[in-house]
This record gives structure tokens, sequence and C-alpha cells, in this order.
């Protein structure tokens, strides 16, 4: 969830500096979650509604601190297409519980992965390019269910592919080369018997 402060008010009428005495305007605040936020699921300013929709297209996504793009739950309609993600701290893209499109984007060079998706998804990841991303170029966790076909995979510093802990991705028409394993399975927890994939 994201936290929106926006129901503090300074005291004084001066302009506010360090020191000023701040605290919370109970008119603004009476259904907040903490003194001074509001949390935010997707959806509409109160938790409740239409999800947020969002269509990122051709544009460029780097250097930032943490995710490139983050897609919250229930944000399905989502589209990313044609755009280049790379140089973020953690993930280029992350969705937990949301089912985006994701098409044609150049995604590389981020920390951690390209792409992590977690929980119950069914994303349509197409005809992009996940190159030298520092881990994996997508990492598949738990419910996942997503549609990943036509895409490349490059120099990714791990893996091209993780599906992990229950993901069952439809992989198809996929090109993988130069990492160190192309595709990697594997359960998070417990122990596998002799034979079964890990």
């Amino acid at each position: 969830f994201l936290l929106e402060a926006q129901s503090f008010r300074v005291l004084h009428r001066r302009r506010h500096r360090e020191g000023d005495r701040v605290e919370p305007d109970p008119r603004l605040a009476p259904d907040r979650i903490g003194v001074g936020t509001r949390r935010h699921e997707g959806r509409g300013r109160d938790g409740a509604g239409e999800p947020s929709r969002l269509r990122l297209v051709e544009s460029e996504v780097r250097n930032v601190y943490h995710y490139g793009v983050a897609i919250g739950a229930g944000c399905d309609s989502t589209v990313v297409e044609r755009c280049r993600i790379s140089g973020t701290a953690w993930h280029g893209i992350r969705y937990d519980h949301a089912s985006p499109t994701i098409t044609g984007n150049v995604i590389f060079q981020n920390a951690r992965s390209g792409i992590y998706a977690s929980g119950k998804t069914g994303a349509v990841v197409r005809g992009n390019v996940f190159w030298k991303n520092e881990m994996d170029g997508i990492s598949c966790w738990f419910d996942n269910a997503d549609t990943i076909e036509g895409n490349t995979f490059a120099d990714n510093l791990r893996e091209g592919l993780a599906v992990i802990g229950g993901a069952k991705p439809k992989v198809s028409q996929n090109i993988f080369f130069g990492s160190p394993t192309a595709i990697v399975c594997s359960a998070t927890q417990g122990r596998s018997e002799p034979g079964e994939p890990v």
C-alpha cells in the first residue's frame, strides 16, 4: 500500500522551518491509518471502487531508487509497452496480484529482476528484451500464471527465468542465451524427493 501524507498543518502562520511545531489537523484525518496517512491499494482514494489504470508507452524509466514501475493488486488493465526500463536499485517492474500487459519493452541492467511477479497473476509478457539484469530477466512466484512468450533473455547474471514456489507460467517461443542458466524451477521450502526438479 502507499501512504499519502496530506493532513499536517503548521501551527504558525509563517513559513515552516526545522523546529516549528507541527501537528495533525483532525478535520482532515478522521478515516486515516495512523496520523496523517491514507492507505491506497491500487483502488480509489478510500481503498474501494475502480482499480487504478496506467498506460505507460514509449517512455524511459531509469536510475530510480527502488522499482521502476510498481503495479498494485487489482490493477489488471495496466499496460507497459515500448519502454526502456533500466538501472533500478531493485526490480525494473514489480506486480503483485495483478495481471498487466507488458509488451515490446527493453528491460535491462536492474539490480535484481527485470520483472518480479508474485501472487495470483495472469499477465501477458510478450516481445520484450531482458538484458544484463543482475539476478534474472523474470522472477515468477507463488500463484503466478503469466503468459511469457516471444521474449529474448540475454546475459542476465543468474538465469533468464525463475519459476518459484508453485508458480505455473505458460512459457513459449522465447530465446535464452548468455546466462549461466536459462530457466530455474524450484520450491521455496521443504525437501524435494530424488528425481523431482528443484
